[in-house]
């Protein structure tokens, strides 16, 4: 079978930290759709992103993954020296150097480590004139809970969908709830009504991203019904041509 999916066995628990594999599985499609030769990722831990970006390149000797941390971790040592494709640099995203990646035009990037805003785009403009023309910059940690894990509920009411109320009560307060617009009471046909920002730093970051760099454009892959992280894709040009040379009057693709 040439998709290698046996490492997303972990369910997708509601815990905080790493991708669900829900997450990574979205991740490990874009990279086979885009078969990118350069893969950045800021944060390593226990690895388990690096893993999922291997096994997606696993049919390409060309590729590589670089994945920076701060931290030694273990797993990084044991990657390195199962796959010749991954390279560990033990250095801060802040600390981004083009000669890190050999030079390497970068395909896809995951931000998912520090989550304070002035480290992430300080990463970004340091990365961004090594991004390819069609780079996908993932960030990880946008979305909003949406049931009550891991903000340090009452155990009677630990994964209970969030009311405004309850919402409030948490770390933070009401300033990271948010109600969905158009959504009344607890839920609707579209989902729960109140959402908890997990991590409203990387929220910030994307929308300062957006602000300075307006021609990027992102795709928020949040849910409603269950419990999600979020990502948000980034994604800077058009997918279209600005020239109407055909005799639709619709701008011609661009491929």
């Amino acid at each position: 079978m040439h998709l290698r999916l046996r490492h997303l066995d972990r369910g997708n628990p509601p815990r905080l930290g790493p991708l669900q594999d829900d997450e990574a599985l979205l991740l490990y499609s874009l990279v086979r759709a885009m078969r990118p030769r350069t893969i950045v990722e800021f944060g390593t831990s226990n690895g388990f992103s690096a893993i999922n970006w291997l096994h997606a390149i696993a049919d390409d000797p060309e590729a590589r993954v670089f994945s920076y941390d701060i931290l030694p971790y273990p797993s990084a040592t044991v990657l390195e020296d199962a796959d010749p494709r991954f390279r560990f640099l033990q250095k801060s995203q802040t600390d981004f150097e083009p000669a890190d990646i050999e030079g390497r035009p970068v395909e896809v990037a995951l931000f998912d480590a520090g989550h304070l805003v002035e480290y992430s785009l300080k990463a970004f403009e340091l990365i961004r004139p090594s991004l390819s023309p069609t780079a996908i910059v993932a960030v990880h940690d946008t979305g909003l809970h949406v049931r009550d894990f891991g903000s340090g509920a009452p155990a009677d009411e630990e994964g209970l969908p969030f009311s405004a109320e309850r919402c409030a009560a948490r770390p933070g307060g009401a300033r990271h709830c948010h109600r969905f617009p158009g959504c009344e009471g607890d839920s609707d046909v579209h989902g729960f009504c109140i959402g908890r920002a997990h991590r409203p730093s990387e929220r910030q970051f994307v929308q300062e991203l957006l602000a300075r760099w307006p021609e990027f454009r992102p795709i928020h892959v949040h849910s409603r019904r269950v419990f999600r992280h979020g990502l948000t894709l980034l994604q800077c040009g058009d997918l279209w041509n600005s020239n109407n040379d055909n005799d639709s009057g619709r701008p011609s693709p661009v491929f």
